[in-house]
């Protein structure tokens, strides 16, 4: 049985930011892109591990007490080199620069794009037509909602056609706070990560009607949100 848990999310509008960052998730490059924990596979590989990966979890292969303590080992070695060469690059930029545990990495496997046709009628109407569309893809439809009807006559319509589109993106990445270690009970690495969704809501010229960043830490790099 796979093991996951997530231990609080919360809600940052309009900016993609923490106590710590003051930049917006469209100033960031991902150096990376990956739904699992390279480094941790990386050093299994290095170090002759059995594994496998199971819904991008990954397990060891007969877990065995002796096996966890050495893998736990080697995972948190690697993870205190790869924070120490990030601070190392950061350093030689600026010394005064932010650092963190590590850097983002951009999640692709969960992100989603699409768009839904609004036809130019009242508010109630608008509503209704772009509810029934983000109900099925965001949790905070209702809030994306309230930011379209909001926006007609000022982001939508304004060129006097009868019909526009609203555009819904989501990004994921994710980051370790921590090595993170192997369960003794099943082998599955459970690791120390902040877990990101952004999501967005522009018209047809690309302009931001209204977005919203989650946060969580969780074992597992799946956002659960």
């Amino acid at each position: 049985m796979l093991i996951s848990c997530l231990f609080f999310a919360f809600n940052l509008t309009p900016a993609f930011a923490s106590s710590n960052e003051d930049h917006t998730i469209e100033n960031i490059v991902f150096q990376e892109s990956s739904s699992v924990n390279e480094r941790v596979i990386n050093t299994l590989d290095e170090n002759g591990i059995e594994y496998t990966i199971e819904e991008n979890n990954i397990i060891l292969k007969n877990p065995s007490p002796e096996l966890v303590e050495e893998a736990n080992g080697l995972v948190e070695k690697s993870f205190l080199n790869e924070v120490n060469s990030q601070e190392n690059t950061i350093n030689q930029i600026s010394p005064f620069a932010a650092t963190y545990p590590t850097n983002w990495v951009h999640n692709p496997l969960y992100d989603t794009y699409g768009s839904t046709t609004i036809e130019k009628a009242g508010k109630v109407t608008v509503a209704a037509a772009v509810s029934y569309y983000l109900i099925n893809v965001t949790s905070i439809y209702n809030k994306f909602v309230r930011s379209v009807v909001a926006a007609v006559g000022t982001f939508f319509f304004v060129n006097g056609g009868t019909t526009d589109k609203v555009y819904y993106t989501s990004t994921h990445a994710w980051r370790e706070l921590g090595p993170g270690s192997f369960s003794p009970t099943n082998g599955q690495f459970l690791g120390d990560y902040e877990i990101m969704r952004y999501e967005k809501i522009t018209n047809a010229a690309g302009d931001i009607v209204d977005r919203n960043t989650r946060y969580a830490k969780s074992t597992v790099i799946e956002p659960i949100f």
